[in-house]
């Protein structure tokens, strides 16, 4: 409306009505006008809608699987089991039910302590219980998949999800990647909104913008992972990074020794405050 104003075309987008207007023209395009008049929805401020027939309701997503009869719903997953051979009955586990203890994993190797056969805690190899690096870095880093980016693609470049205060945050005319810290821990370290910070380990250093929030519990600091830049302020491999890049401080190690995948969600850090290279 304030782009249509400023061309000249304020009554024609508008058609002559004010926001207030357009939110009765469409109560008035819905069934809530069947049951409730116009000054009653504004009084209250909302209506319930009455729940569906039982017979008119989507069908609830595992009541084939309790009923013991075939899929009846739309969703692709969970797939039949490939061991029992029955289409559309049954889950994708050698058993084709629900496992608390996995039988494929129980048949492949039972007393793995890596991958147990039923889900337990299994301490991070770089956590608390790691004393003497603990003592050193006492800030457990997680790094999980980005909100505003899929992975790498939409972030970098002069991309607009720049602009997202929760993505990056521009300082000095530079957009820093964000890192969440609580503020009992900010406190300790005289760090404050907004404040550039580096991230470091014996891997390396990302220098990030902090922010502040009990979304973090104390111990904790949270960045997401994907950067797509690699912004070395000195020599690549030998400098603090400053485009964000935190999967410099993570290990490079598997998972587990059996099986791939990166073991890229935890490890321990320490943060201090960064003044172009006045720590």
């Amino acid at each position: 409306m304030e782009i249509a104003k400023r061309l000249g075309l304020a009554s024609i987008y508008s058609e002559g009505n004010t926001e207030l207007d357009w939110v009765k023209r469409t109560f008035d395009a819905t069934d809530v006008a069947k049951v409730m008049s116009w000054k009653d929805f504004l009084r209250k401020g909302y209506y319930v809608a009455e729940p569906l027939p039982e017979n008119r309701r989507d069908p609830v997503a595992y009541r084939w699987y309790y009923e013991d009869r075939h899929k009846d719903v739309p969703e692709l997953t969970p797939l039949p089991s490939e061991y029992k051979g029955q289409w559309g009955k049954g889950f994708q586990t050698q058993s084709g039910k629900f496992e608390f203890e996995c039988s494929s994993l129980k048949r492949y190797d039972p007393n793995d302590p890596e991958r147990p056969v039923i889900c337990k805690y299994i301490p991070s190899w770089e956590g608390r219980n790691t004393t003497e690096l603990y003592e050193k870095y006492p800030l457990q880093l997680i790094t999980p998949h980005p909100r505003y980016s899929h992975h790498t693609i939409g972030d970098g470049k002069g991309s607009f999800i720049n602009d997202v205060s929760n993505h990056r945050v521009l300082i000095d005319g530079y957009y820093y990647w964000i890192v969440r810290i609580n503020p009992l821990d900010a406190a300790k370290r005289s760090i404050k909104e907004s404040d550039l910070v580096e991230v470091f380990n014996d891997r390396g250093s990302v220098i990030c913008a902090a922010r502040l929030t009990e979304r973090v519990p104390a111990g904790t600091v949270h960045s997401y992972e994907s950067s797509a830049k690699y912004d070395p302020i000195g020599a690549p491999g030998k400098s603090p990074d400053r485009g964000g890049c935190m999967n410099i401080l993570t290990p490079s190690r598997m998972i587990i020794k059996k099986a791939h995948g990166m073991a890229a969600n935890s490890c321990l850090v320490e943060i201090r405050s960064w003044e172009g290279g006045r720590k």
